[in-house]
């Protein structure tokens, strides 16, 4: 008798996996969500290899937990260090028991594209002034990796595919801001983004040390420095180094600590605008701030008299080298004192960044009409985007702005007038000018850098000559910009046209 059981269904071949391999890994590297990944890893045998490699592919760890965790992951499996492609190591003192796990794995992580090691901050320990130990040191030994990572002795080097690196660390008890040794990374054959933030920029290394063969071999195309006090020595090397350095960001201290103020002579700091010019054939963006720790008007008491309006003597010919210079943010206040400075032709668009400004001081307006003169002495330059910034601390982002710029007082005439010659000659090169304030939206100031757990500043549109009466919502619907236009038509001249 013929059995009328039904007999075992045939094998249901997946859609998903008849696709290709390639069909397969660029769907799962379009999964944003971690916990997707990890789901789609666990459905069967073939996708938890190709999972694994992008689950691997970004790394963020913030605790000592997360770090022991993650280097008994990559022991294990070895294999799983090639899928390691951005590795953040961000951590504050509470968290730091077990950090150092990394160590023990960073060596052998060969491909990492980006690394960010961001530890405990001396500016920010409320414990620390600089008369004891700093006890939070950095828990990573990065200046021994970097150094690992250039050595010609070390056949598998570590980090051989870096391109960017994000470094806000501290190694010595007694010397926080030092380098110790990190400065190395500037040697890196495949780096193409620095950034370093609180610390002294500053090694035993100058040009004439180096192999001629080294200089200018690097594909360094970006240099940030935050917090730092820039020493002219060593910024020599680090741009001799680059083939063609396209943006560089110097931001020298503006709070400073016991240890960490920048000294030498005059002629020490006059260098800064020559080292600069050392990559004029490649730079397109400069962000300068002079920061607090130096007193420009006590080592040129020349510029201070004329209110720091004129430029350091010797910069003009530094700047204007740039010839491939499109964007500036610089400060009102030397060594590049903004009103005066003769800027390339090439120049597009210019932004002020000063924390000093945020004092409400009235004579804001001899500055822009000096701005203004300037711009009207170089036709060439058509097309600018101006943009002051007033730093604010509290969540009340304009208040400085106003105090500055709205009042009925002569001064505060003279003020909006500035603005209005400063607006109405970039108009008709097809530019604008506008008025940001920087705050932060929870009341709490942080200082630069601004770590990953930190609040990052926000910006408030003071004023844009788009409306050009209207400040912060507060229309201006008097007779200051019909006296200014009028003026100009009929060539007058005032004590409002000019100083």
């Amino acid at each position: 008798m013929e059995s009328t059981l039904p007999g075992p269904s045939p094998a249901v071949q997946s859609r998903l996996l008849a696709l290709p391999i390639e069909t397969l890994e660029a769907i799962i590297e379009e999964l944003e969500s971690r916990k997707d990944q990890l789901n789609l890893a666990l459905t069967c045998s073939t996708l938890a290899p190709l999972s694994e490699r992008y689950m691997w592919r970004k790394l963020m760890v913030r605790t000592g937990h997360e770090a022991m965790n993650v280097a008994r992951a990559l022991q294990v499996r070895p294999e799983r260090m090639d899928f390691v492609h951005e590795l953040a190591i961000c951590y504050n003192e509470e968290q730091q028991d077990g950090i150092e796990a990394l160590d023990l794995v960073l060596w052998r992580l060969h491909q990492v594209r980006h690394l960010m090691i961001e530890a405990p901050c001396p500016n920010n320990h409320t414990g620390w002034q600089g008369d004891e130990p700093f006890q939070d040191v950095t828990r990573i030994d990065y200046p021994k990796l970097f150094q690992d990572a250039i050595s010609p002795m070390i056949s598998s080097r570590p980090l051989g595919m870096l391109q960017s690196l994000t470094l806000h660390g501290h190694r010595s008890h007694t010397d926080p801001f030092d380098l110790k040794g990190a400065e190395s990374i500037l040697f890196h054959p495949t780096l193409r983004s620095l950034t370093i933030s609180c610390a002294n920029f500053n090694a035993d290394l100058r040009v004439s040390d180096i192999d001629p063969s080294k200089l200018h071999s690097t594909p360094l195309e970006s240099l940030t420095l935050i917090e730092c006090n820039v020493f002219p020595p060593l910024l020599d090397v680090a741009l001799s180094l680059p083939k063609a350095l396209v943006m560089l960001s110097l931001n020298q201290r503006i709070y400073t600590w016991p240890g960490c103020v920048p000294r030498g002579p005059k002629e020490y700091h006059l260098s800064m605008g020559r080292i600069v010019a050392k990559q004029a054939s490649s730079l397109e963006t400069l962000i300068f701030n002079p920061g607090a720790a130096i007193n420009w008007g006590r080592l040129y008491p020349e510029i201070a008299s004329l209110g720091y309006l004129a430029p350091v003597p010797g910069i003009e010919r530094d700047l204007t080298s740039l010839t491939r210079l499109k964007h500036a943010e610089v400060a009102f206040r030397p060594p590049i004192s903004a009103p005066l400075v003769p800027w390339p032709d090439s120049l597009e668009s210019i932004r002020y960044n000063d924390t000093w400004m945020h004092r409400g001081d009235p004579s804001m307006s001899i500055y822009l009409n000096q701005l203004a003169r300037g711009l009207l002495a170089r036709p060439n330059i058509r097309n600018i985007e101006l943009c002051l910034k007033i730093v604010n601390q509290l969540n009340k982002p304009c208040d400085r702005a106003r105090q500055i710029w709205l009042g009925n007082t002569q001064l505060h005439k003279r003020g909006r007038l500035g603005l209005y010659r400063v607006a109405t000659t970039l108009k008709q090169r097809g530019g604008r000018l506008r008025i940001f304030c920087e705050y932060f939206s929870e009341g709490v100031f942080f200082i630069p850098p601004f770590l990953e757990s930190e609040e990052k500043p926000k910006e408030s549109l003071f004023y844009d000559s788009e409306d050009p009466c209207r400040f912060e919502g507060t229309e201006l619907r008097d007779t200051e910009l019909f006296w200014w236009e009028e003026g100009r038509a009929k060539g007058l001249r005032s004590e409002f046209m000019e100083d």
